[in-house]
C-alpha cells in the first residue's frame, strides 16, 4: 500500500485539526515502539563512545540491531527494565541530553507527530499509539504545529511513508486514491459526527462498523455463525500462546512480549455483546471528546498508510475504540482517578492487536468484531 519516497519540496503541508503535542517525557514510546534507523543514524549510534553514558545496559549488548533489511535501536532485556538502550535512569533520552535533539534518530525527533506523503500533500497528525494523548486533548497550553517548522524538520528525512495514486482497499482490490478519499469521507462523516453523550458515540461506532462491512472482497471467507461469541476466548488463547511461545532473541520480540503481557491483563474483561455501561467516575463528555479527537487524527492524518489495506485500517480504528471502552468498563475500578490514561493505554493496545497486519487480527476476526458491534443495539 505504501512506499518510502523523498518528500517533494513543493508538497503542501496539511495538518490534522487539533494536531499539537508537547512531550510529557513519560518514556512510554521509548519502551513500546520500534525505532528504525537510516544507515547514517545506525553508524552514528552504534559507536562505543556512548556506552559509558548509558544506564543498566549489559557490556555485550549492541546499541543497534539488524532486523531483516533495516537497522533498529536495541531494547534492554525486560529483566533490566526494558526500553531503548538510550533511555536514561531519569526517563530522559541520553542522546538528546548529551548531544542535542538533532543527533537523535529522526523518528524520535518528530514523535509523536508523524507525516504521510500522499498525492495531495504531506499529512501531519499525532501518532495514535502515544500513551499520553489524554493529556494532550485536555491541555490548553500545547502550542499548535507550525507548518514551516514541520517542513524544515521533515526535510531531513531521506524518505517518508507515502501513499501512491492507487491504494489497496482489500487484499484483492486496488482503488484510486480519490476513491480512497471518498470511502474515508463516508467513514469520517459517521465516526467523527459530533456526539454529546456516550450513547451517541456508540451509535457512531455501530453505524461505522456496518458501513465497513459493506466493503466486500471476492476472496472473503464466510463468517462462522458463532464467531462473534467465540472471538474473545479465541483472542485470549492466541495471546496466551504468543506469551508462552515468543521468547526469541529477535530485537522486535521484546516490545511484542510486553504488549502481550498487558493484553492478557485486560482482554478477559471484554465481553460480547459489547458493554456500554461505564464506571460512575467516568466522565462521558471527556471520553467522547477524546475518542472523536483520536479518530480525527487517524483519518485526517492518512494513518491507514501504515496498514496493509485501507479496510483493515478503518476496521482496526473502530474496533479499538469499542474494545478500549468495553475493556475499561469491565477491568478498572470505578474510583480510579487515572481512568483517562487507562482508556488511552487500552486504545493504543487495542489498535495494535485488532488492526496491525502483524497481529492475530485477520480480516475474519475483524469482521466478527464488526458484526458484534453493528448488531449490539
Amino acid at each position: 500500500m505504501t512506499t518510502n519516497r523523498p518528500i517533494p519540496p513543493d508538497a503542501p503541508i496539511r495538518l490534522a485539526e487539533g494536531a499539537r503535542h508537547r512531550c510529557r517525557q513519560c518514556g512510554s514510546s521509548c519502551r513500546n515502539f520500534t525505532v528504525s534507523l537510516s544507515d547514517a543514524e545506525a553508524q552514528r549510534l552504534a559507536l562505543e563512545v556512548w556506552r559509558p553514558l548509558l544506564h543498566n545496559v549489559p557490556p555485550d549488548l549492541p546499541f543497534v540491531s539488524r532486523e531483516g533489511n533495516r537497522y533498529i535501536l536495541t531494547k534492554r532485556p525486560e529483566a533490566l527494565g526494558g526500553g531503548c538502550v538510550f533511555l536514561g535512569a531519569d526517563n530522559l533520552c541520553v542522546i538528546h541530553k548529551e548531544a542535542g535533539m538533532a543527533v537523535k534518530p529522526l523518528a524520535c525527533q518528530v514523535f509523536p507527530l508523524q507525516g504521510i506523503a500522499a498525492p495531495d500533500g504531506v499529512h501531519l497528525s499525532v501518532n495514535s499509539g502515544c500513551r499520553r494523548l489524554w493529556e494532550v486533548v485536555a491541555a490548553a497550553d500545547d502550542p499548535p504545529l507550525d507548518p514551516l517548522e514541520a517542513r524544515e524538520l521533515l526535510s531531513a528525512a531521506a524518505g517518508m511513508l507515502s501513499m501512491a495514486e492507487t491504494v489497496r482497499l482489500t487484499a484483492a482490490t486496488m482503488i484510486l486514491y480519490t476513491d480512497f478519499l471518498a470511502w474515508q469521507g463516508q467513514i469520517a462523516a459517521i465516526l467523527c459526527r459530533p456526539a454529546a453523550t456516550l450513547a451517541e458515540f456508540w451509535g457512531n461506532l455501530r453505524q461505522t462498523a456496518a458501513l465497513i462491512l459493506t466493503i466486500a472482497d471476492p476472496a472473503d471467507e464466510s463468517l462462522p455463525a458463532d464467531a462473534p461469541l467465540a472471538l474473545v476466548a479465541n483472542l485470549i488463547a492466541a495471546f496466551h500462546a504468543d506469551l508462552e511461545g515468543e521468547r526469541s532473541e529477535s530485537p522486535l520480540s521484546l516490545p511484542r512480549q510486553a504488549l502481550t503481557a498487558r493484553v492478557m491483563r485486560w482482554l478477559p474483561a471484554v465481553s460480547l455483546p459489547l458493554k456500554r455501561d461505564l464506571p460512575e467516575a467516568f466522565t462521558p463528555s471527556e471520553v467522547v471528546r477524546f475518542c472523536l479527537w483520536l479518530a480525527g487524527q487517524f483519518l485526517q492524518g492518512r494513518q491507514a498508510a501504515y496498514w496493509t489495506t485501507a479496510r483493515g485500517a478503518w476496521a482496526g480504528l473502530v474496533i479499538a475504540l469499542a474494545v478500549g471502552l468495553n475493556a475499561f468498563a469491565g477491568a478498572f475500578d470505578q474510583h480510579d482517578e487515572t481512568f483517562g490514561h487507562s482508556i488511552n493505554d487500552l486504545f493504543s493496545d487495542a489498535l495494535t492487536i485488532f488492526g496491525l497486519p502483524s497481529s492475530n487480527a485477520t480480516w475474519g476476526k475483524q469482521q466478527a468484531m464488526l458484526v458484534a458491534l453493528s448488531e449490539d443495539g
